[in-house]
Order: structure tokens, then sequence, then C-alpha cells
């Protein structure tokens, strides 16, 4: 209840489980701040990389199906070859993907994954400093397929490609958290399972679970339970879509995230 006295966050739910259970949810606040509606345990709302998760557990399943292994070179499975250009005869494998040790920076142009439902109508004295630049280019963004996203940034004829998206590191040897290199794996997770990432990890994760409030597209969650989302100055924007969901953007609440982390407590109490 403190933190939600601070006035940070509208609304926030939170969970306490461990191998026993789940301990305690409680939500606090609201998740639409015009209307005064309550913040829920069933309330749904992006959580943003922790939907990574997710991707590392499908790799593992495809590595425990013997359809990869964790020192393959991702360009065994890539349709166009993508390496560091300061170690291009060093293999970038599955395993620096999984543990951000591939050498990608987030290049500016990870901004473009951002789609929203609608443009953003906000005057510029509404918009806090911090989006001044990122709005107008939110508001041109256009869908395009992941393959086709990761040669824009990754590939040397892309639109969006700079040498500096790459570290001067060679891959394999130094950390850097990597939205990229995340998109680069959920990519590879369709190539060799046969099927859509999202039709994965749901086949896989979602439906066994019994995870019914969750999932990757607006129009398989009831969006009548989504949270508002606001701007730091509590300016409304509208919900958005991901080009690609290996690095982020998966819809659920803390009621079914909670039954998610209960499965890899689980797994790992008793692998």
């Amino acid at each position: 209840m403190k933190i939600q006295e601070l006035g940070y966050l509208p609304g926030f739910a939170v969970a306490i489980i461990s191998d026993q259970g789940v301990h305690y949810q409680e939500a606090f606040g609201y998740r639409d701040l015009e209307s005064k509606t309550p913040f829920s345990v069933n309330s749904l709302q992006y959580i943003g990389s922790v939907s990574k998760t997710l991707t590392g557990v499908a790799i593992m399943k495809l590595v425990e199906q013997g359809k990869l292994s964790l020192d393959d070179p991702i360009n065994d499975f890539l349709p166009q070859n993508l390496h560091n250009p300061y170690y291009p005869e060093v293999p970038i494998t599955i395993r620096h993907l999984a543990t951000h040790t591939a050498s990608f920076r987030d290049p500016n142009a990870y901004e473009h994954t951002y789609i929203f439902d609608e443009k953003i109508r906000l005057s510029k004295d509404e918009v806090p400093k911090e989006f001044k630049k990122l709005i107008p280019l939110y508001n041109a963004n256009k869908p395009m397929s992941v393959e086709n996203f990761i040669e824009s940034t990754m590939h040397p004829f892309g639109e969006y490609y700079r040498k500096r998206n790459f570290l001067r590191k060679k891959p394999g040897t130094t950390y850097n958290y990597s939205n990229m290199g995340a998109v680069v794996a959920g990519y590879i997770i369709e190539l060799v399972s046969g099927e859509s990432y999202e039709e994965y990890t749901r086949n896989l994760i979602l439906e066994p679970l019994g995870m019914e409030q969750s999932g990757w597209f607006h129009d398989e969650v009831d969006m009548s339970q989504f949270v508002s989302l606001y701007l730091s100055n509590d300016k409304k924007i509208p919900p958005y879509s991901l080009l690609a969901h290996g690095d982020g953007g998966m819809i659920t609440s803390v009621h079914d995230l909670s039954i998610f982390f209960l499965e890899m407590i689980k797994g790992y109490k008793t692998g």
C-alpha cells in the first residue's frame, strides 16, 4: 500500500509465490484513472521483457526435442547469414542469444517495433520530454514481418543497419542485454518449430497451464479487462502491439503469471 501512496503508478497487482503455492495476491489502485476502475489480480497488462522467459522455455523445449542445440550457429537456421562485422569469422550461437552474449546492441531502429492501435494524439506541451522524439516515430511506424525487421537492422543491406548495432566484442565474451537477440531467438523458434512464435508458445505453455487470460494479440484476450496506458505525466495513450514477440509484448494478469512461475519453480525443484 505504501508503494501506491507514492503516486508513481496508477495501479498494480502483486503475488508472492513459492514451491508451496501462492501465498499472497492483491491489487492496489486503479487500472483506469478517469473511471476509477479498480486494479485487480485479473487485470490484463503487457509484461514487457518478462515475456522473454517464455522464449527461454521454448528454446529449451526444442533442445529437449533434439531440434537444435544451444551451441548451434544461428546461421544454420537463418535464411540470411548474420554476423558481427567486427568479428565476421566468429559464429553467433543459440547459447549467445539466450545468455545475451551475442554482441548485439539494441539499435535506435528497435523503436520501429511498436505499432499502436491508433495515432497518439497529444499536443507538444502534453508530451513528456523523454517521449518528444519517440511519439512522431511511433505514429509513423508500419507493420512488417519479423524476417524483414531483422534484415533491415542486422544485415549490411538493411535500411537501419549500422556497424554500431554491434559491440566491438567477440560473440560469447561479453554480456550485453539485448532485445534484438531475443527477436532473433523468437524467429529461429518459428523456423525450427514450423509454427509462428505465438502458436508455438500458446501450444507449449499457455494452453497446457490453463493460462486462459493470457495471449499475444488483442483479439485473443478480454480487452475489457486491459489496463489503461499512461505516460509519466498521466496522459493516456492507446494500446500497442509489437512486430515480434520473442522479446516482449505478452498480455497477461498477475493471476496467470503466477501459474507460469509456479510451474517454473516446480521444474527447477525437480530438474
